[in-house]
């Protein structure tokens, strides 16, 4: 039957934080960042089960109402049923926050809101020969907790809890390990709990997209995959115009050398919103990052990444730029101390939003 691996750590920081409230015009204060992880892999024969589940938690003693949680977690099963059928499953989940200027957001908040996000998947996988076929069905539900603003006032956000169900259905054909093209088609519904939202529009929606990319492997030096398509998200509410545009999606892997990893990130996605008029977002994603080993045992990782969300009623622009660099340098196999820099910047074209934020951080991780 073989063996199930269980990796835990616990990793705790300290530092300073420019602005943790993440406002424009904010103070700094000192920073305490603590976290928890458990990771495990399965050694069996066949089938396989691997899962990583991860919790942390900022604190700034000097900033009232900064502090803030974070964690996600999966659990993956791998079912193989013949030599060329298998089945995948996952269940996921995620907690974030949001600022406390969220365009989604009446006012500022007292502290922030919290955003909890969970959900599963079942895939079918028929791959015979040279031909790979993938039926792909998600669930994912997100809920928003109430915000508290600042003169103490709840606003309900409940207008904005949604489940999304998304079929995915994917053919393709290894012309070589190195060229392996495919199309790729998707459709799904994103139904609100509540009809209306508090502003009285109806932002349940139905969006389609189709896909043309491929997964390559050069020599095992460059590897991953590539998609470019387009998308489309139309809306129960007449009053809000359909979303549609270009979509591109990338995860790269080039080893320079045995020492030097550089990866790329890249995503196109419709994102909601509460912004009156406005159906949504068209929001881009772009990463980078290149890790060296300096020696065997230190490592430093440099990493870029670029978000935008352009509103569709051109009356707001978001952009998200964040760049950073982190060392470990590991003791022993128990024992990694760490250091890391991380600068964001927050750019908007509304008037009292956008900020600056450097976050610097040392400390250490016990793992087994």
């Amino acid at each position: 039957m073989g063996s199930l691996y269980v990796s835990p750590s616990v990793e705790q920081s300290v530092g300073y934080d420019s602005n943790p409230g993440e406002v424009q015009g904010g103070k700094g204060s000192a920073a305490l960042r603590t976290d928890a992880e458990i990771k495990l892999r399965s050694d069996w024969s066949s089938n396989q089960l691997t899962g990583d589940l991860r919790g942390g938690y900022f604190h700034f003693p000097d900033v009232k109402g900064a502090d803030r949680p974070d964690g996600d977690g999966r659990l993956d099963l791998r079912l193989d049923a013949t030599k060329d059928f298998d089945v995948l499953t996952e269940i996921r989940g995620s907690l974030t926050t949001q600022l406390p200027d969220s365009v989604n957001l009446p006012v500022a908040t007292k502290s922030r809101p919290l955003v909890y996000g969970y959900g599963a998947s079942i895939a079918a996988n028929y791959h015979p020969g040279y031909w790979h076929f993938t039926l792909r069905g998600n669930i994912d539900r997100t809920e928003y907790a109430n915000a508290i603003l600042l003169d103490g006032t709840v606003f309900d956000q409940s207008d904005r809890d949604l489940t999304q169900y998304e079929l995915r259905a994917r053919l393709g054909y290894d012309v070589s390990p190195a060229f392996r093209p495919f199309v790729e088609v998707r459709a799904d519904a994103r139904p609100y709990d509540r009809r209306f939202d508090f502003s009285g529009f109806a932002r349940t929606s139905d969006g389609m997209a189709a896909l043309l990319g491929t997964g390559i492997e050069f020599t095992r030096t460059l590897t991953g995959e590539i998609a470019a398509g387009y998308g489309h998200r139309s809306y129960e509410d007449a009053r809000l115009k359909d979303l549609s545009g270009p979509l591109t999606e990338a995860f790269l892997i080039w080893s320079v050398t045995p020492l030097t990893t550089v990866t790329l990130k890249n995503s196109t996605q419709f994102v909601e919103t509460t912004l009156a008029g406005s159906p949504g977002a068209l929001e881009h994603q772009i990463g980078l990052e290149v890790s060296h080993a300096l020696l065997r045992n230190f490592i430093i990782t440099g990493n870029m990444a670029w978000t935008r969300d352009h509103y569709d009623t051109n009356v707001e622009r978001d952009t998200s730029i964040t760049a950073g660099v982190k060392a470990e340098w590991k003791l022993n196999r128990n024992f990694v101390v760490k250091a890391s820099f991380l600068h964001t910047q927050e750019i908007t074209n509304v008037a009292g939003r956008g900020y600056g934020e450097n976050i610097y951080l040392i400390g250490a991780r016990v793992q087994y």
